[in-house]
C-alpha cells in the first residue's frame, strides 16, 4: 500500500514524497481503525500545552522547547485544533511535538510487526517555514525510525505518511513536530486518520515506558 519514497533527509528527519499508488481518495471509502475530529474536547477553548493529555485524549504532548497554546475552533464536522507559540525559551528556541503515543493516553490501537500504518491529516500553516514541518509515524528497537513528509501549505491540505513497523519495536509514535520562527505562526489540525493494513500474520510487541 506504500505510495511514497524517501526523498531527502533533513536531519533529524526524512522527508517522503508521495510517488505511483493509491491516492488520498481510496482511504476516503475505507473505514479508519482510529479517527478524530477532536470532539472530545472538554476545557476551555484556549489551554496551556501540558493540559493537552487531560483535554482531548488520547492526544498528547510529546517534546517542547519554548511555550504553546492550544485552543479549540468549532466547525460543522468537529473542532480545528490550532497551535500558536506562547514564548520562546531562554535560547530563543521554538519546537513542538505533539500526538499519539502507543499504550498511553488511553491510545490502545492493535498494531503487529509487518503491518504497515497509514496516518492522514488536514493540516494549515499561517505562514511557509523554512524548518520542514513534519507529519510522521516512528517505531523504536534499538534506534528509533522516522518516516515523514512535510506539511507545507498555507490552505487546507491533506497529508499522508505511510510506515511498516519493525519486528522488535517496543514504542510507536504519531505525530507532529513543528518548529516556528516567531510568535505570531500558528498551525492548524483537523480530521485525523490512521489505517492499518493488516496483511501479515498477528506477533507480540515488547512494551516498554
Amino acid at each position: 500500500m506504500s505510495n511514497y519514497y524517501l526523498d531527502k533527509i533533513i536531519y533529524p528527519f526524512e522527508i517522503w514524497h508521495r510517488g505511483q499508488g493509491p491516492k488520498l481518495g481510496i482511504f476516503d471509502q475505507m473505514v479508519p481503525d482510529f479517527e478524530s475530529s477532536f470532539r472530545n474536547w472538554k476545557g476551555p477553548n484556549t489551554i496551556k500545552m501540558h493540559d493537552l493529555p487531560k483535554t482531548t485524549p488520547p492526544l498528547s504532548l510529546q517534546g517542547f522547547r519554548g511555550d504553546f497554546n492550544f485552543t479549540r475552533i468549532s466547525y460543522k464536522d468537529g473542532n480545528i485544533i490550532r497551535v500558536s507559540p506562547l514564548r520562546k525559551n531562554k535560547k530563543g528556541e521554538l519546537d513542538i511535538q505533539f500526538g499519539y503515543t502507543l499504550n498511553e493516553n488511553g491510545f490502545d490501537l492493535k498494531l503487529h510487526p509487518g503491518q504497515e500504518v497509514i496516518l492522514i491529516i488536514s493540516a494549515s500553516l499561517s505562514v511557509k517555514t523554512k524548518r520542514p514541518t513534519v507529519l510522521f509515524i516512528q517505531d523504536k528497537t534499538q534506534t528509533w525510525e522516522r518516516n515523514g513528509v512535510a506539511i507545507s501549505e498555507t490552505s487546507w491540505e491533506q497529508y499522508i505518511v505511510t510506515k511498516r513497523i519493525r519486528d522488535g519495536a517496543t514504542r510507536i509514535g504519531f505525530g507532529i513536530n513543528w518548529r516556528p520562527e516567531n510568535e505570531n505562526e500558528w498551525l492548524e489540525i483537523k480530521d485525523v486518520r490512521i489505517y492499518v493494513d493488516d496483511d501479515s500474520s498477528p506477533k507480540h510487541f515488547q512494551h516498554s515506558k
